[in-house]
């Protein structure tokens, strides 16, 4: 199985990153606020396209984000806002700390990029050589 290399970033780089919303994926706000995402599955081996057949997973998958933190944090990533920016205005408006806003934000972006439903890209001069 090909993964994507994972790449070293120091902390002031990571928080500079700018993570937008997959161009793979539709979404949707009700007016419940909640956000419904839709993407379909890429089964990119024959083993794998073989297991989800016998599993019986289906090809669309959704994910539905009913937590007003995680709504307001999709909603920011546009690919213009920093994860610094998207911290600080999350920790204002949920009256968190500094620190649990960074460790809730980034927690939720890991689950997301898991996922593969956002982007960032990484210019080759924030990266840490060596490792």
């Amino acid at each position: 199985m090909l993964r994507k290399k994972t790449l070293k970033l120091d902390r002031r780089s990571f928080l500079s990153l700018k993570p937008k919303k997959s161009l793979s994926i539709e979404w949707r706000e009700y007016d419940s606020g909640e956000v419904v995402i839709t993407w379909t599955r890429e089964d990119k081996s024959i083993l794998r396209k073989t297991v989800n057949v016998l599993l019986m997973k289906p090809k669309v998958r959704k994910t539905i984000l009913d937590d007003p933190r995680a709504v307001f944090v999709w909603k920011k990533l546009d690919g213009k806002t920093t994860i610094e920016e998207i911290i600080r205005e999350f920790a204002k408006k949920f009256n968190f700390t500094p620190r649990e806003a960074e460790l809730s934000v980034t927690a939720f972006l890991s689950m997301l990029s898991k996922r593969r439903l956002i982007e960032v890209e990484v210019p080759e001069s924030k990266q840490i050589r060596g490792g």
